[in-house]
């Protein structure tokens, strides 16, 4: 292929690139950052018995309160939410504030069989670590390795502003990397 063959080739699929850039990734409708701090684009979750009614699914939280209805984004395998309602074991569901559509579902966390956890309050948190300060003093978790995506660092950014505590979990065997958090 000549280099101008090239040219015309590449030139739309760049082209189309950035377009698919600018309109579909990068930010909710209202222009803030997914994930980024406050508003009506952060990640929050939910933990309770999930159920399927049809396209949807209804997540009753295990603190109490209504249950809420989500329908699956499209980064969520249906066979993953399947498993989890026929399993019956407690899920956690992570959206968008003040959106239906979950952004992720899985097990929600728990201790138990080679699981510990850690509550205490937020010190700091970034990407690669977490800070908790609780009854044993400070301890930090690294979340940098394979289960970093169950942490959201804008949402747990948040209770430390607040000062709410979260539940830090982490194997017995391995006591210095979180696996999983959950609001205390």
């Amino acid at each position: 292929m000549s280099p101008t063959s090239r040219h015309h080739v590449l030139r739309p699929l760049v082209i189309a690139v950035a377009a698919f850039v600018a309109v579909g990734c990068g930010g909710s409708d209202d222009g803030s950052d997914v994930g980024g701090g406050s508003g009506p684009a952060s990640l929050t979750h939910l933990d309770g018995t999930l159920t399927q009614q049809g396209e949807t699914y209804v997540l009753t939280p295990k603190e109490g309160g209504e249950p809420k209805e989500f329908t699956l984004g499209p980064e969520v395998p249906a066979a993953q939410a399947a498993a989890i309602v026929s399993s019956g074991e407690p899920a956690r569901v992570t959206y968008r504030e003040g959106e239906t559509v979950a952004a992720s579902i899985g097990p929600a966390p728990k201790a138990g069989e080679g699981v510990e956890a850690y509550e205490g309050l937020v010190v700091s948190v970034d990407d690669a670590a977490i800070v908790i300060s609780g009854d044993d003093g400070e301890r930090t978790f690294d979340i940098s390795g394979a289960d970093a995506g169950a942490f959201d660092s804008a949402h747990l950014e948040e209770h430390q502003q607040a000062g709410e505590a979260i539940r830090v979990y982490f194997r017995s065997d391995a006591p210095d990397a979180g696996i999983s958090y959950e609001d205390a």
